[in-house]
């Protein structure tokens, strides 16, 4: 029987498939480029990573024996690092930025910078114990990171980095073209990093009664449910494994609740895993007679950031929790 032998590619064909490729190439090559060094969006991302920026060096500076906030913004406006720096005889951190930040970047984040003797207390928002890694491949540290650190972000797994290469759409380029223009004109976001916005401990500043009547009608109507008590495989892993890298540090770890609406109370039986996954992994875990839930009436633009009266108190109410747990000040080397 006569076979027939398929035709072999010719020169032209393989000359096309050779432009398809480099054209691909430079294709993908001209979208990274520009989602790397052009459109950027300095108003919004920008000043999220210079709020991390500014946070780090912060706890790099601190002195041993150092308390340190990590959350996301519950963190900075509802806790005074100042409030407890001054109660509990220890510097103070607050590196809560945006719960828009997965975990797997905050406790990166925290670990480059937690010292033998410290104290790491963790009031994560209650969204985040359930953040599987589909939320985290699509949080803000992605973009922003693509573009201002390509090392950090691949810390996060491959998987963060690739989605951050490419997360980019043409909503981004828009906003990012507007954002230019608005900072060109002068134009400043509500909430910044100038020392009107935060401290030298890291806390959110400015946010008082005055500023807050701007969202009393919103923050009247905005909608609260009561949280389950999800957490997701991938949360209790990198707690867990935080907890441990903390432990071999000689760094002792707090769970904590972050502040929220008092509408209904937070039943037990939702605070209980929590609780749970701290404790059984070594960790200690503290909690206020109230679950840290206050009057709508304290919060300052949505559920989560007190006030700044209230941040206060919040904070001095939190310090006679963290008292007995904080590590023994080491000895200095000069002593």
């Amino acid at each position: 029987m006569l076979e027939i032998a398929p035709p072999s590619p010719t020169v032209g064909g393989r000359r096309a498939l050779a432009v398809l490729l480099v054209g691909s190439l430079l294709a993908t090559a001209v979208y990274l480029g520009l989602f790397h060094f052009v459109l950027t969006r300095p108003m919004t991302l920008g000043d999220m990573t210079r709020m991390i920026d500014r946070k780090e060096k912060i706890a790099e500076a601190v002195g041993p024996g150092a308390i340190i906030i990590a959350a996301g913004s519950n963190g900075r406006y509802s806790h005074s690092c100042a409030t407890l720096s001054e109660l509990l005889d220890r510097p103070c951190a607050n590196m809560g930025v945006a719960a828009s930040i997965q975990i797997d970047f905050l406790f990166d984040w925290v670990e480059k910078v937690a010292k033998p003797g410290d104290l790491v207390y963790v009031p994560l928002e209650y969204p985040l114990w359930s953040a599987d890694r589909s939320d985290f491949l699509s949080d803000d540290i992605g973009p922003a990171y693509f573009s201002k650190d390509v090392a950090t972000l691949s810390e996060l797994g491959w998987d963060r980095l690739a989605h951050g290469a490419f997360a980019f759409n043409v909503r981004f380029a828009i906003e990012s073209v507007f954002e230019k223009l608005l900072v060109r004109m002068g134009v400043a976001r509500r909430v910044g990093v100038t020392a009107s916005d935060l401290n030298d401990y890291g806390d959110m500043v400015g946010h008082d009664a005055k500023a807050a009547a701007a969202y009393s009608d919103y923050l009247a109507k905005v909608r609260w449910r009561v949280p389950n008590n999800a957490i997701s495989d991938t949360t209790r892993a990198l707690v867990s494994n935080f907890i441990k890298a903390m432990k071999d540090r000689g760094v002792v770890v707090v769970g904590g609740l972050s502040t929220t609406f008092d509408d209904q109370p937070v039943p037990d039986s939702v605070i209980a895993p929590w609780r749970a996954l701290f404790e059984d992994n070594g960790a200690a875990f503290v909690m206020l007679p109230n679950k840290s839930q206050y009057p709508r009436s304290e919060f300052f633009d949505t559920t989560a950031h007190l006030q700044q009266q209230y941040q206060i108190e919040h904070s001095v109410a939190l310090a006679p929790l963290l008292r007995p747990l904080l590590p023994p000040l080491q000895a200095s080397s000069g002593s």
